[in-house]
């Protein structure tokens, strides 16, 4: 099975009187990678919760959300700085005194005062809630890799039509490879009658190794057999499944680099635009199974 590193899963659990909803989104990534944002009361178990996350995505970036529509999981108390309060009415007491003012201190005053106040939070849930938690993030994975391996299966099917297409114009340039033999032959001929027609002395050796040179430039023959090798290891690790990725991004740049070879070597017109076609189809390829796990 293939899967695309492209999904979303959600799921809603209600608790008492509170609703928790849980997102999880899942782009492309060369690695894994998790990031959660997470409510400041569950963030006891952040890392409970990204080690369920990893236990189900080998790649791709992972995105947690939770959000939760109350504060009913959490008693808050509010506790005064006692000591601290003294030091201020003592303070202002000496500053009355030391200007003559004659104010008094309002409450309003006091509670702008954030250091006075220490809000102290404390779960008032239990255990059956988290296990709750934890079993709602299993499903939203659930259904995240359900929409991956939807979307990975979508691209293994384009992939593979490229692919069919790159072989179809393989067995093009296949049959036309003689063309560039005959043009490379051509112009061996024709350089041979230009040192003739000079009535100069040839060294042969130089002759035989010039011919030589030209006929190999324009052998493309091995370069269609690597090409045909690297079809056939594409279509063998894409019908593995699982984590693929890598090793189709290293195959596509072998095709990709023969294909190169193939383009410079020849000096037939046909054969240079079917190559074209041949590498569009590659890069397209190359595109498609970045999203590939």
């Amino acid at each position: 099975m293939v899967y695309s590193m492209t999904g979303y899963g959600n799921y809603t659990i209600s608790y008492e009187s509170t609703v928790v909803t849980i997102e999880i989104k899942s782009v492309n990534s060369r690695y894994l990678d998790v990031i959660s944002k997470i409510p400041r009361s569950l963030q006891a178990f952040e890392h409970n919760l990204k080690k369920l996350l990893q236990h189900f995505f080998n790649r791709g970036r992972i995105e947690l959300y939770i959000t939760i529509d109350d504060d009913l999981l959490v008693d808050k108390k509010v506790n005064v700085n006692w000591n601290l309060l003294d030091e201020y009415m003592l303070s202002f007491e000496e500053i009355k005194e030391k200007y003559n003012i004659h104010e008094n201190i309002s409450l309003s005053t006091l509670l702008q005062q954030e250091s006075l106040f220490v809000i102290q939070e404390e779960r008032s849930t239990d255990n059956s809630f988290y296990d709750m938690l934890y079993d709602s993030v299993e499903k939203a994975c659930e259904q995240v890799i359900s929409t991956r391996q939807q979307e990975g299966e979508y691209l293994k099917r384009e992939v593979l039509q490229r692919l069919g297409s790159i072989q179809e114009t393989l067995l093009f340039i296949e049959q036309n490879s003689d063309k560039v033999q005959r043009l490379y032959r051509k112009r061996v001929e024709e350089r041979i009658r230009k040192y003739m027609n000079q009535s100069v002395e040839i060294d042969e050796n130089q002759l035989i190794q010039e011919i030589a040179v030209l006929s190999e430039k324009g052998d493309i023959q091995e370069e269609i057999t690597r090409i045909k090798s690297h079809i056939d290891h594409f279509r063998s690790v894409i019908e593995q499944g699982n984590e693929i990725g890598r090793k189709l991004d290293f195959i596509v740049q072998e095709l990709h680099r023969e294909a190169n070879t193939i383009g410079a070597k020849s000096i037939d017109a046909t054969i240079s635009e079917a190559t074209v076609n041949m590498k569009s189809n590659i890069e397209k390829i190359k595109e498609q199974i970045q999203n590939i796990e």
